[in-house]
Formats: C-alpha cells, sequence, structure tokens
C-alpha cells in the first residue's frame, strides 16, 4: 500500500476503468476534468483500458492533467464492476497522489470541485456520495417543501421504510458478504463515485476487494454488485456523505435545489 505523499498537498488521482466503448465516455470525462479541476494540484487521471494506444494518443491532447494508461483486458458484465476493487489493489503501488477519486467511466464533471473537498476527506478518511434517489434535503422546512410538491413520495418513502428497512436497493441475500441487516440500512450510496485519502482509500479496496472474491468464490453476485459491496461498507462504518451534487441523476426533479458537479453523462449524446 502507498503511503501519502508529501510532495503535493493536494495532489489528486481519479481513477477509472474504460474498455470496450466505455473508453470513449471517459474522454469526455476526462476533457471535463482537464477544464473543471482546479482545487487539487497536480492531477493524474488513471485510465484502466483495454485499449492503450488510443487511450495514449488522446491523452496529448489534453492541458493541465496528466493521463497514466494502465493496460487491462476487456470485461463483460458484471466483471467490470464486481472487479473494480480488484483492479486498484492490484495497481496500487501507482498511486502515488495524497487523494484518489473512483469516478465512473460515464460521469462529467459540470463545474469545479469544492476548494474544501481535500479539507474534508482529510478530517474523514473516505467521503461517499448519497444516491440522489434516497437523498431527502436535511433541513426540515426543505424536507416539507418537499413532500409538499411530490407528496407521492410520503407514501412511497413509507412503504419503502417500513418493507425493506430504508431508502435504497439493498443486498438482502444473507449469504452475500454485501448484506446489509435491516437495521443498519440508514443511508444509500452510489457506487459510481468514492473518494479519500489515498492511505484511507485503498484500505476501502483492499476490504471490499477480498469480500466480493469471496462471494465469487462460491457463485454469489450481489445485487448491485460493487455498489452493493460499497454499502456494506457505508453500514459499518458509517462514513461522513456528499449529497447528490456529487452524483447528479437528470430526471430527479427533487434535486431541483442542488447545483450539478458531477452527473451521470447522456449516453445518447456520444454515440450519436
Amino acid at each position: 500500500m502507498v503511503a501519502q505523499s508529501n510532495t503535493y498537498a493536494k495532489s489528486l488521482g481519479i481513477l477509472s476503468i474504460a474498455t470496450n466503448v466505455y473508453l470513449r465516455y471517459w474522454m469526455v470525462l476526462a476533457r471535463s476534468v482537464d477544464q473543471h479541476i482546479r482545487a487539487f494540484s497536480p492531477v493524474t487521471l488513471h485510465v484502466f483500458t483495454d485499449q492503450i494506444t488510443v487511450a495514449k494518443e488522446f491523452a496529448e491532447t489534453l492541458s493541465n492533467v496528466t493521463v497514466k494508461v494502465h493496460e487491462i483486458t476487456a470485461l463483460g458484465w458484471p466483471e467490470a464492476t464486481l472487479l473494480r476493487f480488484k483492479i486498484f489493489l492490484e495497481h496500487s503501488e501507482e498511486f502515488a497522489e495524497s487523494f484518489l477519486i473512483h469516478l465512473d467511466a460515464d460521469s462529467v464533471i459540470d463545474q469545479d470541485l469544492e476548494p474544501s473537498l481535500a479539507e474534508m476527506m482529510t478530517d474523514n478518511g473516505v467521503l461517499l456520495v448519497e444516491q440522489s434517489g434516497s437523498w431527502r434535503p436535511k433541513k426540515l422546512s426543505k424536507l416539507l417543501r418537499f413532500y409538499f410538491l411530490h407528496p407521492g413520495a410520503v407514501f412511497a418513502d413509507l412503504k419503502k421504510i417500513i418493507w425493506e428497512g430504508g431508502l435504497g436497493t439493498w443486498e438482502k441475500n444473507q449469504e452475500s458478504s454485501a448484506f446489509v441487516p435491516r437495521s443498519k440500512r440508514k443511508s444509500y450510496v452510489y457506487g459510481a463515485v468514492w473518494m479519500g485519502v489515498n492511505a484511507k482509500f485503498m484500505e476501502l479496496v483492499g476490504e471490499l476487494s477480498e469480500r466480493v472474491d469471496a462471494d465469487w468464490q462460491r457463485g454469489i453476485v450481489a445485487k448491485w454488485h460493487d455498489e452493493s459491496h460499497l454499502n456494506w461498507w457505508n453500514s459499518e462504518y458509517r462514513p461522513t456523505l456528499l449529497d447528490p451534487r456529487y452524483y447528479f441523476f437528470p430526471g430527479q426533479h427533487h434535486l431541483d435545489e442542488l447545483p450539478s458537479i458531477i452527473r451521470l453523462v447522456h449516453k445518447d449524446e456520444i454515440t450519436r
């Protein structure tokens, strides 16, 4: 495991797996990073791909970030998601940056990351992002306004809490390492974006790599793959959560009051 670098107090590594068509999505992400990452310096994009020549040629078109291309075999489904922890663990010695962020290749950054993000990671070790579908405003006045504007959500939320113990799509197979007991189903997070101080980030990666492998050896695949395992980790360690500004999902009207910092890209915008 790599010790946190003392050379750059705010050096950032962004890790993405981009095999097959996802390399095209990652190029859009990379250009958005090149434009919007100013809270950290220097910034290195670590891309894991089966198309190293294309990735390296593209990297030369970027101005403000460095790209390190890591060759992996093309991955199918669900290996492309389940094996991400193992892949990162196997390349851990190549991550020298002080802070690390995992971003799905089909994400895009709309505006600069908040300057306080590095301090938050330093104070908390790991930051996860609450899923937009299960996120609700924390202030009572805004919560009441939300339910006033979306009255159907009151009954939908109550039904979900009564039947499943909490909002979100939790792993309920008790044979899986990703299983979360009903009493611990508090806040559901995205698998698309997670971040932390180098050492803490890699501790998470190491633990979840082992748990995914344990399931795989027994022929068990968690309901939402890597996201299910990340939510087990979330339920066990209760880290600080970022709101859905850090993974904005278009079409979620209750997010209108939040600015979009990172969002899921519209794939048809790329494939036309």
